[in-house]
């Protein structure tokens, strides 16, 4: 028996590494690396570049450290049999390297191979440059569409031909967007030339610096390019010139002047001196400062595409059907073989994801008043820190007892529902489901259901009330299955969890501080700022969460023996990774037993800075801010028992998506934060490191 268990327990191992390692190659932006592994092409390849090293080394070393201009001295090499002999390795490591570098996800490599046979590849993907290399900052916009023979005679001390021949392939789709009738005014000018060759620059000073190899200078000279050095100086240039701010390096650059402009002066600027265009830094587009939106032309996404090594989706299609090749179509956008193994269409838990399934770009299906379920699962699944948790934790997956029942049962009934394996189950849904049509969430209807009575039925909930339900169950869960801690390692505790520190003061000038226990979120009152003003703003109502208030009643003081009047002042003891606000627009009434719904606007800012509110401002007036970046917010629409819920949600491109049950639509910034104004109901801020 207990060996049957232990077999069980090693294939659920093996699929979940499969599922994994099948995540971090097709969704980078969640993991912190892609681990490649050795397949059959990988080994045959080995064998090969063995058998030519072996044959060759003797009568050809010279020759090829002459061809390929590697930077060691020949004279040292050649007068030391033991520098020789390391050499000799790692000539040997260089082929190696190579081969392992060939091992690509099988929908890269079908896709690659099919559009080489159509030539449109050729002379692309062997010459494109490692984003942000010393020959790219070097290379003055010159483009890098010269022929393999040319790059490899070329004696520049930064080339690395092994690296650009097997580059993945990347598609890209922003390609669709429109121009706008001030950059065609402006394309048709004589500065057109000259308008190339600027935003070819912008988009490779906005590039990454990689620190896939470090190159070395002659004669044991130290590292070229201190790469470090080159990344600092590269943070603090695209930093906002007015205010500082990086938006995670998401700022404008003007096409006009040096100017650097984050989302809040970069109109400003616009103003200022009619500098319309500008070059979003992540994602190399043209923005239309006049238009207010991002715009294109053909000739501006070949370069952008060029530099930053993609492939236009648009020009690749518009190939395929210059060849009449429908095969290529249905390559791109279908989940493939995956190093060569085919994939079990019998076992759900290792599924090929397309590339849309990869951005968790999905609704949820209203399964009768269900909208405050998923516009609660939109946040969660466009949190980072949470995706994080499902993608790269399973220490849950592995040990949950419930979830084994279930297997085995093969049913899901109330002594074995449990949330965070169904949470789970749709983390993996989303992001590896070929089709993009609404997701229905039967499975954790049903769980949830078995939990809370309370949520049995169909009736319109509190979206407030389900969250707080989720995250309970989130810390049940994983202590159910955790050894006692003396800091919870939960879901809940490490996205949301943060201290409040209160303290008593009494007339005397004596002080009473206590810590509350870790709780996950701030519920705010809806109050004026000031008596004599009509708005109401989110740094308004933490600034009467925070003001001292007088007791209603007095206190025994252990200082001056007395009963005492007193006031209590709350501040963050600490800070949490994703911070968490309920405005209070739902009000109940014990008298009348009736509830009521405030419907004031709201001014919420899209950064929010939290150091005045922690005991770190009180203890020093020159600590740095605690910056916090507005990500997603659930919205309520209509009266209290009527209403629907709805969710915003801004992506790490900055783009504003809402979320309306299985309904996605694209905002832009200006609307969605006039809507989140007027009906914005939960909050969510993603702390950011400046």
């Amino acid at each position: 028996m207990l060996q049957g268990q232990k077999k069980k327990k090693q294939i659920k191992l093996n699929i979940r590494v499969a599922q994994v390692s099948l995540l971090q190659t097709r969704y980078p932006r969640v993991f912190t690396s892609c681990h490649f592994h050795i397949t059959t092409i990988q080994l045959v390849t080995s064998v090969i570049f063995t058998i030519c090293f072996l044959s060759i080394v003797f009568k050809s070393v010279f020759f090829f450290l002459s061809l390929h201009s590697i930077h060691y001295s020949f004279i040292s090499i050649h007068s030391s049999p033991v520098k020789s002999s390391l050499y000799l390795i790692k000539l040997y490591t260089a082929f190696l390297v190579m081969s392992s570098s060939l091992t690509t996800t099988s929908q890269t490599a079908t896709i690659e191979s099919t559009l080489l046979k159509h030539g449109t590849l050729n002379g692309v993907v062997s010459n494109t440059k490692t984003n942000g290399s010393p020959h790219d900052s070097h290379s003055n916009g010159n483009s890098s569409s010269s022929s393999n023979n040319n790059n490899n005679n070329n004696n520049n001390h930064y080339d690395h031909p092994l690296h650009i021949l097997h580059s993945p392939l990347v598609l890209d789709n922003y390609g669709s967007l429109s121009s706008c009738a001030h950059l065609d005014k402006v394309l048709q000018s004589r500065a057109k030339d000259t308008v190339f060759e600027t935003y070819r620059q912008a988009v490779l000073i906005s590039q990454p610096i990689k620190d896939t190899y470090t190159y070395k200078a002659r004669n044991g000279g130290g590292d070229v390019i201190d790469r470090a050095a080159l990344q600092r100086k590269q943070l603090l240039a695209l930093k906002c010139t007015d205010c500082g701010n990086s938006q995670f390096q998401e700022v404008l650059i003007c096409l006009q002047c040096p100017q650097v402009s984050c989302s809040q002066h970069s109109h400003g600027h616009y103003k200022e001196l009619l500098h319309m265009f500008a070059i979003d830094s992540k994602l190399g587009l043209l923005y239309c400062l006049k238009c207010d939106g991002y715009v294109n032309s053909k000739r501006l996404n070949d370069i952008r595409c060029e530099v930053m090594g993609v492939h236009s989706l648009q020009s690749i299609e518009e190939k395929a059907d210059d060849k009449n090749d429908v095969d290529l179509k249905q390559e791109i956008g279908k989940g493939s073989e995956e190093n060569g193994v085919k994939e079990n269409r019998s076992n759900q838990n290792f599924i090929n994801p397309n590339m849309l399934a990869t951005m968790g770009l999905k609704g949820f299906v209203n399964l009768g008043s269900t909208c405050f379920m998923s516009s609660i699962l939109q946040t969660f699944i466009h949190n980072p820190i949470i995706r994080t948790q499902f993608f790269n934790n399973d220490n849950h997956y592995f040990n949950c007892k419930l979830l084994h029942d279930q297997e085995v049962q093969g049913s899901l009934h109330e002594g074995n529902a449990c949330i965070t394996c169904s949470i789970d189950k749709i983390f993996k849904d989303f992001f590896t489901m070929q089709n993009t049509e609404g997701y229905g969430m039967t499975y954790l209807l049903a769980t949830a259901w078995y939990k809370q009575k309370s949520l049995a039925g169909f009736q319109e909930q509190d979206a407030h009330e389900f969250w707080q339900f989720l995250l309970n169950e989130f810390h049940l869960d994983h202590a159910r299955i955790s050894s006692v801690e003396k800091v919870c390692s939960c879901i809940s505790h490490i996205c949301f969890g943060f201290e409040l520190q209160s303290c008593v003061r009494c007339e005397c000038g004596a002080e009473n501080i206590t810590v509350d226990p870790p709780t996950f979120e701030m519920s705010l009152e809806l109050t004026l700022e000031k008596e004599n003003s009509n708005s109401i703003t989110v740094g308004g109502c933490l600034d009467s969460f925070t003001r001292e208030e007088i007791l209603d009643t007095k206190i025994s003081c252990k200082s001056c023996l007395k009963e005492s009047g007193a006031s209590r002042t709350l501040r963050l003891k600490t800070t949490p990774p994703v911070l968490s606000i309920q405005l209070k627009r739902f009000n109940h009434s014990i008298s009348n037993d009736k509830s009521s719904k405030v419907e004031a606007a709201v001014d919420v800012p899209l950064f929010l800075d939290m150091n005045k509110y922690t005991i770190n401002e009180q203890a020093d007036n020159n600590s740095k801010p605690i910056l916090y970046e507005l990500f997603s917010v659930v919205c309520h629409l209509g009266l209290v028992n009527t209403g629907h819920y709805i969710v915003y949600t801004k992506n790490s491109q900055g783009r504003w998506f809402k979320f309306d049950d299985s309904v996605i639509t694209i905002e832009d910034e200006t609307s969605a934060i006039s809507a989140i104004r007027s009906t914005g109901y939960l909050l969510y801020y993603i702390l950011h490191n400046v």
